[in-house]
């Protein structure tokens, strides 16, 4: 747990853990809503990627050896790259001799649309990090990677007390079964875009609601004061949320700035429920845009 919360982008997470663990360097993530290098996509030609050199040649001993990355941001406040930026990296980690890991931990099993997020660009890193869905509900995660990396070690190198738990190995097994005879991450994308294209037309009624950004059944609603510094806002999030918790439908936030509203049904949910709790968040905007309006 100490060296997940270490290598976290998020200082929230890592706030009270001590140090980061020694030889790990960080660098911006493709955030084009808040582009910290103020470009702008495409015609950056993915300038954040193209920094990274000149990241490395100022912050690291020059010894690299693995680029760790998420398909997507989560606690961040569900952050998408543009399209073809994990591709990109992909190319220049192989250029470099760079072992690409891809922590999939909250990206993976129908969450996005497809099994694993890297799918949607067929991106092959040589090792992944899974978690969550893939126990779902059953403590479990695993590591998976090629096996020139894995063979470098003994037998024995990576276990631990709780390795292969027979519960949450059986668990696992049942959860890529019901993925694949009730085509979950094919419900997941289609009604995650539906569920985006009702959440696009709430984008048209209320300024404070200045994105919508995301992928299958994940989906970030960032959250401002409507103008065009794009300025969180915190509060009115809140005020949003405690709206729909009081007319029934419960909601979370994440970001870095603690603006944006965290959609992530579970991924059976259908149409007629989508339309339910899509309608309470638009009565719960509504009410929070009257009391701005006074």
């Amino acid at each position: 747990t100490y060296g997940a919360m270490s290598v976290s982008g998020n200082v929230g997470t890592r706030r009270k853990f001590g140090p980061a663990l020694p030889g790990g360097i960080m660098a911006p993530y493709a955030n084009c809503y808040r582009c910290v290098y103020e470009k702008k996509y495409p015609e950056c030609n993915f300038h954040c990627i193209n920094v990274l050199d000149r990241v490395i040649a100022s912050s690291s001993s020059g010894d690299v050896g693995a680029v760790i990355t998420e398909p997507y941001q989560g606690g961040a406040g569900f952050i998408f790259p543009p399209e073809g930026w994990l591709k990109q990296l992909e190319t220049w980690a192989k250029d470099r001799g760079y072992i690409l890991i891809v922590d999939e931990v909250q990206s993976s099993f129908g969450r996005t649309g497809k099994i694993f997020a890297i799918d949607h660009e067929n991106v092959k890193p040589q090792m992944i990090c899974l978690g969550k869905g893939i126990g779902s509900g059953i403590p479990s995660s695993a590591l998976c990677g090629e096996q020139q990396i894995f063979s470098a070690m003994n037998p024995g190198e990576m276990s631990s007390t709780t390795g292969g738990n027979p519960l949450s190995s059986a668990g696992s097994l049942a959860v890529l079964d019901i993925m694949r005879d009730e085509q979950i991450p094919e419900n997941s994308e289609a009604q995650g875009k539906y569920l985006k294209e009702r959440l696009l037309g709430l984008m048209k009624k209320y300024t404070f609601l200045d994105d919508v950004r995301g992928s299958g059944l994940v989906i970030g609603l960032e959250i401002t004061e409507g103008d065009k510094e794009k300025t969180p806002a915190k509060n009115t999030m809140k005020n949003i949320i405690n709206a729909a918790a009081e007319n029934g439908l419960l909601l979370g936030s994440v970001g870095l700035f603690g603006n944006v509203i965290r959609i992530a049904p579970p991924l059976i949910i259908n149409r007629n429920e989508i339309d339910i709790a899509v309608d309470i968040l638009d009565r719960a905007m509504h009410q929070v845009n009257d009391k701005l309006l006074i």
